[in-house]
């Protein structure tokens, strides 16, 4: 094989979590170390700014695997038996903590939303100036971080109220979702 193709089912099931909406037409790299036998291609997650938007946690994580770049190589395989049983390891070391296994577990809800609390508080203080600076772009009431007289009838700001939004809508709705639709096309056997 010249793909990874345990790294490729993770860079599948990333973005189909995430259901960012300009991939896969866009925004895809890959990349192998040149001038090494036997090194195989790896995909990476790239410019995904346009994911975890209101509404899509709902949306099928099917609907991106249309068999465009990069997906097509999913496409041919996913009635390939022992493609879907790789799949459906990887989404069970995604779903399932394994003692001794430090990237078991990674979609589970506590775990997605508390990698997600550590990025927020890392930006925190980063977002004053940003809202400073592009606050007024492209809107007559600029964004904000956590200003309480922002609109009429909202407590927080834009950064706030979305980052909630994310982390205790989104990320919860997202999971049973995301693990019916990959069950249902028989890509995911849940492992007790």
């Amino acid at each position: 094989a010249v793909v990874d193709m345990d790294n490729y089912i993770d860079y599948i099931i990333a973005n189909s979590y995430g259901q960012p909406s300009d991939w896969p037409g866009n925004n895809f790299r890959a990349g192998k170390k040149r001038n090494t036998v036997g090194a195989k291609w790896k995909f990476f997650v790239w410019d995904a700014e346009w994911t975890l938007r209101q509404g899509e946690q709902q949306g099928s994580p099917l609907s991106s695997l249309s068999g465009d770049e990069p997906t097509h190589i999913h496409t041919a395989l996913q009635n390939y038996q022992p493609y879907k049983d790789a799949f459906s390891v990887r989404m069970n070391r995604a779903f399932k903590t394994t003692a001794g296994d430090a990237g078991s577990g990674s979609l589970l809800p506590a775990s997605v939303q508390t990698r997600f609390q550590a990025a927020m508080g890392r930006f925190d203080d980063l977002i004053f100036s940003e809202s400073a600076r592009w606050g007024y772009m492209a809107k007559t009431v600029p964004y904000t971080k956590s200003d309480p007289s922002y609109l009429p009838g909202q407590t927080q700001g834009d950064w706030d109220r979305s980052a909630g939004y994310i982390l205790n809508t989104w990320f919860p709705e997202r999971d049973p979702v995301f693990r019916n639709a990959f069950q249902n096309a028989g890509l995911y056997t849940p492992v007790p």
